[in-house]
Parts: C-alpha cells; sequence; structure tokens
C-alpha cells in the first residue's frame, strides 16, 4: 500500500472452469443467429435499392413514420441494422 486513503485494493478470482459440451453447444448456437442476420441482411440491402430508386423518381425517400420515437427512417431499415449491430 502506498498510505493514501484513496488508494483501492481489488483481488478478483480467475475465470471459472467451462465444460467442452457447453462450449460446442454455443458455438453451434452461432449458426442459426449468423443465417438470421444473413436473411435480414439481404432484406435491408433490397429495401436500400429500392428506395434510392423511388428518391431517384419521386425526389425523396420513402420514410416509415411508425418508427419508434417518431423518427422518419428509411422503410424497413431499421431493424436489420438494430439486430445486427450489437451482435457483428
Amino acid at each position: 500500500m502506498t498510505g493514501d486513503p484513496a488508494a483501492v485494493q481489488l483481488t478478483a478470482a480467475g475465470p471459472a472452469p467451462q465444460r467442452r459440451l457447453t462450449v460446442l453447444f454455443r458455438a453451434l448456437m452461432v449458426i442459426p443467429h449468423g443465417i438470421v442476420l444473413d436473411f435480414l441482411a439481404i432484406g435491408a440491402i433490397f429495401t436500400v435499392f429500392v428506395g434510392w430508386w423511388a428518391a431517384l423518381f419521386t425526389g425523396r425517400l420513402p420514410v416509415d413514420d411508425s418508427a419508434p420515437g417518431g423518427y422518419g427512417t428509411p422503410a424497413g431499415y431499421g431493424t436489420p441494422a438494430g439486430y445486427g449491430t450489437p451482435v457483428g
């Protein structure tokens, strides 16, 4: 100790041992999650592509006014980005 009253000492135990079966199970559960994210990304790309053409011909983006918080987001694009961002 340094004698400083504001000094804090922390001792923590190391990580607990994990069984190989649970690690394998978690690794296998990533596969369906990745498939869902792939389909959501394909849908987002399609939506942005269609929205770009709609904006080209109408002069404005199609906006989803029912988005939470009242913010207008490109139609349908808020969900895949919100789902995939914390994961990837």
